[in-house]
């Protein structure tokens, strides 16, 4: 049973990973002289011209002021997404830049509001400017957690509401009490999608951050700008409306920023997707097409479910592609056929399916990784998972409720309820 302030996640699994990101702090050194020019990029020029100074860099053995600070933070006023009043800072990052940017920019938006009168307007004219330091970190948390992952698709909208953070913060207890150093999550901030990470413990890949961006910002009641200037000198401007972070009391969409993170970013790694390769004897295009469907269906419920169809390309070797997706699975399964037990249980061992059978059964073996039975057609089992439960899709009413009961135990979901310790 789940307490009263902590959330049942028996079954969730835990990853070793490494990965980057980005943290802004606002340059209270600098002195604004935008006034002198006529715009952000003469600001710029000037600011340069005044002042070459960098962030300081901590030549001791201890973590860095940037890297160390937000663990010592007092608790805010309503805490924070993963943190309540009572417990200790969280350090928390952006996995790329341009998500970085839209937190400032949300931040910069409230604060630019909170001191408006009336029917009062910032626009160029008395816009505010600021100058930040984004820096960036590298993390090496032995137990982390994606939150874009099966296991929590169905709360996305709670964890990342961009106004309540009561499941949140609920949800980060339970994480931190489970002993997880770190997490990512998607943005409710970026409109463009981006992921989010908060950091429990300073488990830092180095005792200082990467680099250093310095960039300058100017903000309107309706517009947040962003110069970047890149090793080339060159400016780059990012811009973010206010209309962009009008939310309703959920996440804008999580399909969309999912689509972001795939399409346009190598987070991969991070998303902590189950790996599964489909093997099947490619007798007919019937069982090939039903063999395609149950892979998008995977895919579809959060399982990177891996079929030759996908992956193959035209000049492949065969061998090595089979050998590299086996190779890289967390879990196979096997499609039962009559033709398929037929080549299996053949004591020639020749063909594709064999050495695909021979390389999961290695595994097997020597690692562990489970090779789970898929009865499509037929009542005998191949020799080699004749001891084994298999799952049963031999009748097209139940594909849906087969296809859960898989995707659970896939997932760890399946077991008994807990005991009642009352």
């Amino acid at each position: 049973m789940e307490k009263e302030n902590e959330i049942n996640l028996e079954g969730l699994k835990f990853i070793e990973h490494k990965y980057t990101g980005w943290r802004a702090v606002e340059a209270q050194h600098k002195v604004v002289t935008r006034r002198l020019k006529d715009s952000l990029v003469e600001h710029l020029n000037l600011e340069e011209l005044l002042d070459h100074r960098t962030v300081s860099e901590s030549t001791s053995s201890k973590l860095h002021y940037l890297l160390s600070t937000p663990f010592r933070y007092p608790p805010l006023k309503y805490g924070s997404r993963f943190g309540t009043r009572k417990e200790k800072g969280i350090f928390y990052g952006s996995l790329d830049l341009s998500t970085a940017m839209a937190e400032v920019a949300y931040y910069r938006f409230l604060f630019i509001t909170s001191i408006l009168n009336e029917n009062e307007i910032y626009g160029d004219d008395n816009a505010i400017y600021t100058d930040f330091t984004f820096f960036k970190f590298e993390v090496s948390p032995k137990k982390f957690v994606s939150l874009i992952n099966p296991f929590f698709l169905s709360k996305l909208n709670k964890i990342c509401s961009p106004t309540d953070y009561k499941y949140s913060q609920k949800l980060g207890k339970t994480l931190k009490k489970m002993g997880v150093d770190a997490i990512c999550y998607p943005s409710a901030r970026n409109p463009r999608g981006g992921l989010e990470t908060a950091i429990f413990k300073p488990v830092f890949s180095t005792n200082k951050p990467l680099s250093f961006k310095h960039i300058h910002c100017k903000t309107t009641s309706k517009l947040c700008e962003f110069i970047v200037r890149d090793e080339n000198q060159s400016n780059h401007s990012y811009k973010f409306n206010i209309e962009d972070f009008y939310f309703k009391d959920e996440i804008r969409s999580v399909e969309s920023t999912l689509e972001t993170v795939d399409k346009d970013h190598d987070f991969s790694p991070v998303l902590g997707h189950l790996r599964v390769f489909i093997s099947y004897k490619r007798s007919n295009d019937q069982i090939s097409i039903w063999v395609k469907k149950f892979c998008d269906d995977l895919r579809n419920l959060g399982i990177d479910a891996k079929l030759d169809k996908y992956e193959m390309k035209f000049g492949d070797s065969v061998s090595k592609k089979m050998t590299t997706l086996i190779r890289e699975a967390d879990a196979f399964i096997f499609v039962i056929t009559s033709d398929s037990v037929t080549v299996a249980d053949n004591q020639d061992g020749k063909g594709a399916l064999n050495y695909e059978i021979q390389l999961m059964n290695d595994r097997r073996m020597n690692e562990g990784i489970p090779i789970i039975g898929l009865l499509k057609d037929g009542d005998k089992l191949p020799g080699f998972l004749a001891d084994n439960r298999y799952a049963d899709f031999r009748s097209n009413r139940n594909y849906k409720n087969s296809l859960e009961e898989l995707v659970s135990d896939l997932l760890g979901k399946t077991g008994p309820p807990p005991i009642n310790a009352s």
